[in-house]
């Protein structure tokens, strides 16, 4: 076996995906479409899965890599269409909220900064759409735990996000 994911072991991840899935789109039809794009980008890109990684976790990401592309699409094709009917004023980049500006790239890259246990708590719940419960069970801290550590984590990757966006804006001027 050459450690990449085949169409029988992508299966193995089906139930968990469409869960994650389903938190993202709220819609079950939306989300099996969601799951089938995520099926079809793994096996494209099979050869960048890095053998002996969290196979569940690589999917969860192209999941939710999918779905923000899904919705910066849609957001692109309502602002065409409210464009063609009311003129808008320009909108530069400056304007927009910095959240926005922010890559997936960025952010993987922030979450590896973060401490051990926060970095765990994060992956667990953001990337691979764990509950607090669960989180709680398979590191074996108390709930109230889980809670605070996301809380911390979601405080320190905004300073570093926040940073990383000061410092890409100073070196394009």
């Amino acid at each position: 076996m050459s450690g990449r994911p085949t169409k029988l072991s992508l299966l193995n991840h089906q139930e968990k995906l469409l869960q994650v899935a389903l938190r993202l789109c709220r819609q079950p039809a939306d989300a099996e479409d969601l799951v089938q794009e995520t099926f079809s980008r793994a096996l494209q890109a099979e050869a960048s899965f890095a053998s002996g990684s969290n196979e569940g976790a690589w999917l969860v990401r192209i999941l939710t890599n999918q779905f923000i592309d899904r919705c910066r699409s849609e957001k692109r094709k309502r602002t065409t269409e409210l464009s063609d009917k009311i003129p808008a004023p320009e909108e530069k980049v400056e304007d927009l909220p910095q959240w926005t500006q922010i890559s997936s790239e960025q952010l993987l890259s922030a979450v590896t900064m973060l401490e051990q246990p926060f970095q765990d708590v994060y992956r667990l719940q953001a990337l691979e759409g764990r509950s607090y419960a669960e989180i709680s069970e398979q590191l074996s801290i108390p709930i109230q735990t889980v809670g605070s550590r996301m809380s911390r984590a979601r405080q320190r990757l905004k300073q570093l996000l926040l940073k990383k966006l000061e410092e890409s804006g100073r070196n394009r001027k």
